[in-house]
């Protein structure tokens, strides 16, 4: 539920800012940040609904160190529940396309909340995070050594980094046929060192787009 609700206050942002393609200036910044007070008071306003999700929804900008808004709180006075919604929402800022920057590969956003632990992310949820999500979570675009371009279907518990794909395309062409891959097998042996992922790729890169795939019929576990 806090998840979920957690930026309600945006409904109060005028639609010309909160679309802004461009940087905000302080004027408009200072109209963006007060989504957390009207998220607050909607939220206060609506019968049954819990204080915890109130206060994510007033606290999930507050960061570790003190310089997070609307209240400058430091992490002894942040809720866990708002340290959770924190990180995952700016996992989910970096990772998305927005009007005001193209997403980033997950491997790239995990890198920032990683560097940021402990002055804005609670250190040990930060890195709970991390773990949780893995280096490839479903639905990442990758391109393998030996040039084919994959999307990561289902992870792989034990070895994080050799998840389930299915590759798609080489990186000048399509292919005549989709072709699931396991790519643990190359520990054991049964597949070649050339179907190592070399590196996470944006979504849309090379024309391949999830949303796609997912109207296909694609499940990412």
């Amino acid at each position: 539920l806090c998840g979920l609700l957690h930026d309600v206050g945006k409904m109060r942002v005028q639609s010309d800012v909160l679309n802004k393609p461009g940087s905000l200036n302080d004027k408009e910044m200072n109209m963006m940040r007060a989504h957390t007070i009207h998220g607050r008071n909607l939220l206060m306003a609506s019968p049954g609904i819990p204080n915890s999700t109130i206060d994510v929804a007033y606290s999930h900008h507050e960061k570790m160190d003190g310089t997070g808004y609307p209240r400058g709180l430091k992490a002894s006075g942040i809720s866990e529940l708002a340290k959770i919604i924190a990180i995952v929402d700016a996992y989910d800022a970096m990772t998305a396309d927005r009007c005001y920057s193209p997403s980033m590969p997950s491997t790239e956003a995990l890198k920032i909340i990683f560097k940021d632990r402990g002055t804005h992310f609670d250190d040990r949820l930060a890195l709970e995070f991390i773990k949780s999500v893995g280096l490839y979570p479903p639905g990442t675009l990758v391109e393998l050594v030996n040039g084919l371009i994959a999307i990561v279907f289902e992870t792989n518990s034990k070895y994080r980094h050799l998840p389930k794909v299915i590759a798609v395309r080489k990186q000048n062409a399509r292919l005549e046929k989709n072709v699931a891959i396991d790519l643990s097998t190359i520990e054991a042996g049964r597949l070649n060192k050339s179907f190592l992922i070399k590196r996470a790729l944006n979504d849309g890169s090379f024309g391949v787009f999830i949303k796609d795939y997912r109207e296909l019929g694609l499940v990412l576990n």
